[in-house]
């Protein structure tokens, strides 16, 4: 999910349509995945993705020395925050323009969110009968550390090689059901 640039909330978590459709959709056991912003914020981030049961997504880019990749960081215009679950590929993604008739080199948040939710397809493949926040857990737990460098941290970078690898061999276990 996305929303318009203004698409800011100074409470996220207050009652709305959105917040109470999302609320409806994850107790079914659905996942709500939602992309961060491109603000270049480092304190917030983006309605609806700032909701506590919306699984938020940042964006990475790679950094370069002399003609090689140097390090993978989180972008510098994917927003984050505390409340950030992870980050993947969202720069230098190749995507079809169909109007124009070819393709072009993109960036955003919104196109990290999409191998972040395909990703999630494939969890529940491997075991269908993941709950919401397990898959979260499951994703943040198996992700590789990335830094944020403005915001002088690091957060998961989606590892779903891994994620599926520890449900298959049964590495993680989840002792209670409502995780």
């Amino acid at each position: 999910i996305g929303f318009p640039r203004d698409g800011k909330f100074a409470n996220c978590n207050v009652p709305s349509e959105i917040k109470s459709t999302i609320d409806a959709l994850v107790a079914k056991g659905i996942p709500v995945v939602a992309s961060s912003g491109n603000s270049n914020n480092k304190n917030e981030i983006m309605f609806p993705a700032c909701l506590d049961n919306v699984i938020s997504v940042g964006a990475t880019e790679f950094a370069y020395s002399k003609g090689s990749i140097s390090s993978e960081n989180v972008a510098n215009y994917s927003q984050s925050s505390k409340e950030l679950d992870i980050v993947a590929p969202g720069s230098d993604i190749m995507a079809t323009r169909p109007l124009a008739g070819n393709y072009s080199s993109v960036r955003g948040t919104s196109f990290a969110t999409p191998i972040v939710t395909g990703s999630i397809a494939l969890l529940l493949q491997a075991n269908p009968n993941l709950q919401v926040a397990q898959i979260r857990d499951l994703l943040v737990q198996t992700g590789d550390r990335v830094n944020d460098l403005k915001a002088r941290v690091s957060i998961p970078r989606i590892n779903i090689m891994r994620a599926v690898g520890n449900i298959a061999s049964g590495a993680i276990r989840f002792e209670d059901p409502r995780l």
